[in-house]
């Protein structure tokens, strides 16, 4: 792996501010923080510094090599200091996407393991650009999808808690959509119902986001579009009939986007109505 130069000198760094005495959480000079920042950011560059291969071509880091890395390094070196710097970085792999665009199924695939250490330890700062990363990892990609199941309890979590900030849960959602949607898996089911274990499946979760007026605009409506592609699926439209048509019925929605698509999800809900031969209600939106 590239970054195995760096990520020895990062971790030293870690320890220095771990020893017994030290404060992890302590004020870090601004040398000490640049420095930081560097090394983060080297670990996380694309480029070898010019390593090449046997026939000459470039050596590139992948995202799962880098995302190793990252998940190594809070792991072991699980300091405030750390954390922050990981966030920043993740958070400019998120918008820079270059990792992300060159990654080929595999990469996806093997990228869940160190995006499940990271989320069970990284800060609230660094959901956002996390569940980002793993929602663009997921899109169109079989292998990762399979892989990244594991993780609809973790996500759902943080669209569920009012400790996330809006974006956060934002990109949760989108993540949940880019792991459930065109994936064959036959445990998908699974995790959008109650169960005897669990009070609440997805549909249950997304349902309460869309209806609930308090939540951002933002997450409403992300949660409206994936659960109007769950609609078409036979048991949702049967289980949204059954249990949260009048949800829907009784929320008289104000922004047009997510009226929209709740429009949308009525109609297909009362497509099992007509099914068994009952009237069409009248949408009261």
């Amino acid at each position: 792996m590239g970054d195995q130069g760096d990520l020895p000198r990062a971790f030293r760094f870690a320890v220095s501010h771990i020893q017994p005495g030290a404060n992890p959480a302590a004020p870090m000079s601004d040398q000490d923080r640049e420095w930081l920042k560097e090394v983060i950011g080297q670990m996380a560059s694309s480029s070898t510094d010019g390593v090449k291969d046997p026939d000459d071509r470039p050596i590139y880091r992948s995202i799962a090599d880098v995302l190793r890395s990252f998940a190594v390094l809070i792991e072991k070196g699980n300091t405030a200091h750390l954390k922050e710097a990981v966030a920043s970085e993740l958070q400019h792999i998120a918008e820079e996407a270059e990792l992300l665009d060159r990654a080929d199924d595999n990469e996806r695939k093997n990228s869940v393991g160190s995006i499940k250490t990271i989320f069970s330890m990284a800060t609230k700062e660094a959901m956002a650009p996390l569940c980002s990363i793993l929602a663009e990892l997921a899109q169109n990609s079989p292998g990762c999808q399979s892989e990244a199941m594991c993780l609809i309890p973790r996500l759902t979590e943080i669209v569920k808690s009012h400790e996330y900030s809006a974006q956060a849960k934002s990109k949760a959602v989108y993540a949940l959509s880019a792991i459930i949607r065109g994936n064959p898996s036959p445990d998908v089911p699974d995790h959008l119902f109650a169960t005897q274990d669990r009070e609440e499946g997805l549909v249950d979760v997304l349902t309460k986001l869309v209806c609930e007026s308090d939540e951002s605009v933002q997450v409403r409506t992300k949660a409206a579009f994936l659960l109007n592609c769950l609609v078409s699926d036979h048991d949702v439209r049967s289980y949204l009939f059954e249990k949260k048509e009048k949800d829907f019925q009784g929320l008289h929605e104000k922004n047009e986007s997510i009226k929209e698509l709740v429009d949308a999800i009525l109609q297909s809900i009362q497509t099992t109505k007509l099914a068994e031969d009952e009237p069409l209600l009248a949408l009261k939106m």
